[in-house]
């Protein structure tokens, strides 16, 4: 809520306003954000909205939680109850170590299985030269990361990170994303 707070005082009339009840100690509008996160990030997002009523969450290349040793049918945080319903989505590279090892899919089936989503099985984006339902089930790509990454995890930053997102790029130099137009768009807003 601080911080909300520190952005609409910062720049007042622009929006911030709305985001948090204000006070002594403000708290944030959780009904109003969509919470995006990359890697952890993803599992804070899926944790706000087990927390939290959201407007949405949008995870990339995660969840990655998981109970390393545990007995078969371990229960953890991410197979409980959720206040945010059907207002998720996902986007991973199918190459990356935790979409390979079944960790991020296995997440989003314990997600399914608590009533928080109601998803098919994940769609491939191909090349992502075609609109996209963000809502319907997680997306993952195939696409290699780009020549430029110097990201240590490349598949796992491809999602996001501008450096590890394959592009197109003109003579002239002028890059276009591939998950710019069809991808990104439609994962940033789960309400609409």
């Amino acid at each position: 809520g601080k911080l909300l707070q520190d952005l609409d005082e910062k720049n007042p009339g622009t929006g911030w306003g709305g985001l948090y009840m204000a006070g002594e100690d403000p708290e944030p509008n959780w009904s109003k954000l969509i919470i995006m996160g990359h890697s952890q990030g993803a599992g804070h997002a899926a944790y706000l909205g087990q927390t939290k009523e959201l407007m949405g969450a949008v995870m990339i290349s995660g969840p990655q939680d998981e109970c390393v040793e545990c007995p078969e049918g371990t229960e953890f945080w991410i197979d409980h109850d959720y206040m945010t319903l059907n207002k998720y989505t996902a986007f991973a590279s199918g190459d990356e170590p935790y979409y390979v090892n079944g960790v991020m899919g296995d997440n989003w089936n314990r997600m399914t299985e608590a009533g928080a989503v109601a998803w098919g099985e994940p769609t491939d984006v191909g090349f992502a030269v075609e609109a996209v339902d963000a809502c319907a089930s997680p997306l993952v790509t195939h696409v290699e990361y780009a020549p430029t990454s110097t990201c240590g995890g490349k598949e796992h930053c491809s999602t996001s990170l501008d450096d590890s997102v394959p592009f197109i790029k003109r003579t002239d130099g002028e890059k276009q994303y591939l998950y710019d137009l069809t991808v990104w768009p439609p994962i940033a807003r789960p309400d609409s």
